[in-house]
């Protein structure tokens, strides 16, 4: 008689089967929601072959089958119905726009004065002085606009273009040396091309080499281990700048009450925003979302785990880009690796330093995780002091180079493919250009996760314990933004004394 694991298992198998085949036979339809539908049954069917395979590590197997085959078989499996799932997502973003076709190049414009011979190409000088000042290379600039180099040369010799203007800010080493030294100090993690970064959010501009001989100074020991921990990059494609934002909460400092809600745009990497919050609400997500679509534009899908601190948003997008093509994704954590890695590096980057310095308070017995004035007291202050960090950290991630998109910064990327043509079809390309024509919607000043998307997070918020007037004396005596050479430490604690004295007065 055969096993209930082999009765199982052979069904198992037949309903992989049929959801392949399915998935095949359906390719060339064009209806987006059988794509979403068969999405969400590929990413069931991938968690179960997950959980097959965890189970099997763990148990024998019985009828004299061999389990590192049969875990192979299951992970073989797995590796087919996550290409499955790339095809049908790549499939779901085509469907977008009738306009995007991969292999189509944009023409450029000509400019027609009704004389005999060629027309002449017309360049936009305003977009080049624009290109020029986000520092983009010459090399850039030709290809985003889609001429030659003599005819972008001529133009500019036509109109008199300054090309004296220096490439690099004017500061001594001295200078740059405190610079680097105080972004090390908030952010000491950092390498080189984040600290890079930092200086160009700072409208700092010097020579690579400059910076990597003061680092090396400043920080030799972690420069050498930087070398040593190579970043795996994984395929990742989606049409345009705007075409999918991904949107997740960062629960690190979830002990203390802080949750902070991060958002990325697939295409540039580019940090749409990055805030701290004492509540895991979806309303706080839904405001954090519509600033940041007044200053980038509006999407075209947003993709989220299954947490209920994004509904909001979800309505949000079903209602501005409609119900039935996919203009909120929802799945497992790991098919969002474009947040889970910014997760990663804002945890190492920025909120270690909060991490390490909360940890240090309880130890010295200056903060209590479980009482309600100290959390109070640790979310007065250091509120605004994770906003601010964040802010600078979002700012210096969104100008620093990326190595394997030409040195390219995610502001470059996002600039540059809302210009270029091609994507002028795009849902969200063409929105910004339609709402934002001149800035094209930019403020120049301005690891695999645990599969627990279905869980609600849910952070109790803190009362306060203060009157108005207590609370406006409190405001008077500790500056949450003030410079402090121990990390805020010194403001919590006398927040805390002041907090106390005034519950024990009543």
């Amino acid at each position: 008689m055969a096993s209930p694991f082999s009765t199982d298992w052979d069904v198992f198998l037949m309903v992989i089967e049929a959801l392949i085949n399915e998935c095949e036979s359906q390719m060339s339809s064009q209806d987006y929601a059988v794509f979403e539908r068969l999405l969400e049954r590929l990413h069931g069917a991938r968690n179960g072959c997950e959980r097959v395979s965890s189970t099997l590590r763990r148990t024998s197997i019985s009828e004299g089958q061999s389990e590192s085959v049969t875990i192979s078989k299951v992970k073989h499996l797995s590796d087919t119905l996550h290409g499955i799932i790339d095809c049908v997502e790549k499939r779901l973003y085509d469907l977008d726009s009738i306009y995007y076709v991969t292999s189509w190049l944009p023409e450029a414009l000509v400019h027609r004065s009704g004389l005999v011979g060629r027309p002449r190409l017309h360049v936009n000088l305003v977009q080049v002085e624009f290109l020029r000042a986000w520092r983009f290379s010459w090399t850039r600039i030709y290809f985003t606009l889609c001429v030659s180099r003599t005819t972008l040369w001529r133009r500019l010799k036509e109109s008199g273009y300054d090309f004296s203007a220096d490439r690099f800010t004017n500061i001594s080493d001295d200078d740059l040396f405190q610079e680097i030294k105080g972004i090390k100090e908030n952010f000491p993690e950092c390498g080189e091309r984040m600290v890079i970064g930092f200086l160009r959010s700072k409208g700092i501009f010097v020579p690579r080499h400059r910076v990597r001989d003061i680092i090396r100074d400043q920080d030799p020991v972690n420069v050498l281990l930087r070398w040593t921990q190579a970043t795996v990059r994984r395929k990742y494609n989606v049409p345009g700048p705007n075409a999918l934002w991904h949107i997740d909460g960062l629960h690190k400092l979830i002990r203390w009450g802080f949750v902070v809600h991060g958002c990325i745009d697939g295409y540039s990497r580019m940090i749409t925003f990055l805030k701290c919050a004492t509540n895991n609400k979806a309303s706080t997500v839904l405001d954090c979302f519509i600033d940041a679509t007044g200053k980038y534009g509006l999407p075209s899908r947003v993709r989220s785990d299954r947490g209920a601190e994004n509904v909001d948003v979800a309505r949000y997008m079903n209602t501005k880009r409609g119900s039935n093509r996919g203009s909120h994704l929802t799945g497992s954590s790991v098919h969002n690796q474009r947040i889970e890695r910014l997760h990663r590096d804002t945890t190492r980057y920025c909120l270690s330093n909060f991490i390490a310095t909360f940890y240090h308070l309880e130890e010295e017995g200056n903060l209590d995780p479980c009482n309600e004035a100290d959390l109070f007291c640790l979310q007065h202050v250091y509120l605004p002091r994770i906003n601010r960090a964040l802010e600078e950290f979002r700012m210096g991630w969104n100008f620093h180079s990326v190595s394997t998109e030409s040195n390219l910064s995610s502001y470059q990327m996002w600039i540059s493919g809302v210009i270029q043509d091609r994507f002028a079809g795009f849902t969200g390309v063409r929105d910004i250009l339609e709402q934002v024509p001149d800035s094209y919607g930019i403020d120049p000043d301005g690891p695999c996760p645990l599969d627990d998307d279905t869980v609600e997070v849910t952070v109790d918020e803190i009362l306060n314990p203060l009157t108005r007037d207590d609370m406006q004396s409190l405001k008077e005596v500790v500056n949450p933004l003030s410079c402090s050479s121990e990390n805020g430490m010194d403001l919590f604690i006398t927040a805390a004394r002041f907090v106390a004295n005034k519950i024990m007065e009543r």
